[in-house]
């Protein structure tokens, strides 16, 4: 995923150099403080787009340890905004802006590894196991529900959404609860991502089609 977002970076038709500085820039962290609601073509307001700010706008670190945490955090705030910035956004409008502050993180992140030693890098990444996904029959297996009006009120009023899309979950959208975790993201979103990380995106556990593991 990084080094197609790389990829994506060196190739933009927008200088990540130039946008921390500009207009844009400037709306994106608005709208992720939360200071007004967010214009169409504006980044959405949601736990990852907040991770992000937060990464990307703190002081660079200088020891070992800031350095190797910093790192990690931003490769994961970054996969967990993949489906975003692989287009599967809901509604229109929120891809620019949201891949202008994927190219700001990418920045952050090349930057600080740039800084950081063989040893820290290995500290880092050298025992992280991004594994391949689930199959398709697998998950065929994984139970999707119709949300009804209630549970999309529910849902609401706990601050719970769609943390691939960053979307609230509205009556009548399909969702798929991963076993184990119970955690509900839309099915469109979390699909894609299943067939390449078998993890939940949320708190990386696992995810074991349903009757896995049973004798």
């Amino acid at each position: 995923m990084l080094s197609r977002l790389f990829h994506r970076r060196r190739n933009t038709l927008v200088d990540p150099l130039e946008v921390r500085n500009s207009r844009v820039a400037a709306e994106v962290i608005s709208a992720s403080n939360g200071e007004s609601e967010p214009r169409q073509g504006e980044v959405p307001r949601g736990e990852g787009s907040h991770n992000l700010l937060r990464l990307i706008s703190r002081p660079r670190p200088q020891d070992t340890a800031n350095r190797v945490s910093n790192a990690v955090q931003l490769v994961e705030a970054l996969r967990r905004v993949e489906g975003v910035s692989n287009g599967n956004r809901r509604g229109a409008g929120h891809g620019q802006p949201l891949q202008i502050f994927v190219a700001l993180a990418l920045r952050e992140l090349d930057e600080l590894i740039d800084r950081m030693s063989y040893e820290e890098l290995l500290q880092a990444f050298g025992d992280r196991q991004f594994g391949s996904g689930i199959d398709a029959n697998e998950l065929n297996s994984i139970p999707v529900l119709t949300c009804s009006h209630t549970e999309a009120k529910t849902m609401a009023a706990a601050g719970e959404s769609c943390s691939v899309c960053l979307d609230s979950f509205c009556a009548n959208q399909t969702l798929r609860k991963l076993p184990g975790c119970c955690h509900a993201f839309h099915a469109d979103c979390i699909d894609p991502w299943l067939r390449k990380k078998a993890d939940c995106p949320v708190c990386r556990r696992p995810v074991k089609p349903a009757g896995e593991g049973k004798d």
